[in-house]
């Protein structure tokens, strides 16, 4: 577990004290709402405490909402860090199949099903989404622990797995095209679930967008 930081104890099922339940609350109001229409007595009530507990832990709804950030931030960086170093071990053997693996691994990763272990997840992608489109100064954070890492990696991959046909600036595009679609992807699914026909978005569907999706890099690498 990352120490002291929440959005790890919620994925490992802790949520039994009141930094814990604020920021629980905090990511899902701040997922569903843009920043300026989050009442932080809405996180509160949604968290069991008193309002007067979020200035108390926090100082006030900027202070909170830029340490959710922090938090989800690095764990997402903490999360991705086994992806970092597959990428390590292939920038040293050059593998081509390796190098597409780990690309479809790694944009699969992000993909999240509508399971309630999967909630938090979704959250932090609808609020780095949203980040992306209309930053705030807490973009920063993002940038540094998520996004560019991820960008890099990617890069780095695409120029192994294309022997250098996709390299520099022309990989670092389709980086940010995979990456951007994936969180498109995450963001707009009720739209994607209607217009497949699908109720929910399970393993099943899950498997149905990994095949395709497979099929489809094969096509971008060949």
């Amino acid at each position: 577990m990352i120490k002291k930081n929440y959005v790890a104890r919620l994925f490992e099922g802790i949520c039994d004290d009141a930094k814990s339940r604020i920021i629980r609350a905090a990511i899902d109001e701040f997922a569903i709402f843009p920043f300026a229409a989050v009442r932080t007595r809405q996180i509160a009530a949604k968290a069991g405490v008193n309002h007067a507990a979020i200035s108390y832990y926090f100082g006030g709804k900027s202070e909170l909402y830029m340490e959710t950030i922090r938090q989800l931030s690095e764990y997402v960086h903490a999360y991705i860090a086994v992806y970092f170093a597959r990428g390590v071990e292939i920038e040293k053997s050059k593998s081509i199949d390796e190098a597409k693996r780990l690309i479809f691994d790694f944009i699969m990763s992000r993909v999240c099903i509508d399971a309630k272990t999967d909630s938090v997840m979704r959250s932090i992608i609808l609020i780095t989404t949203r980040e992306e489109m209309y930053p705030t100064e807490a973009f920063d954070l993002i940038y540094e622990k998520i996004i560019y890492p991820s960008i890099v990696l990617l890069e780095k991959l695409l120029a192994i797995a294309t022997c250098g046909r996709y390299a520099g600036e022309r990989a670092r595009i389709i980086a940010q095209m995979l990456l951007g679609q994936t969180m498109m992807f995450n963001s707009a699914r009720v739209g994607f679930k209607r217009a497949n026909s699908w109720t929910t978005f399970g393993s099943a569907e899950y498997r149905k967008v990994e095949e395709v999706f497979s099929r489809v890099l094969e096509r971008i690498l060949s």
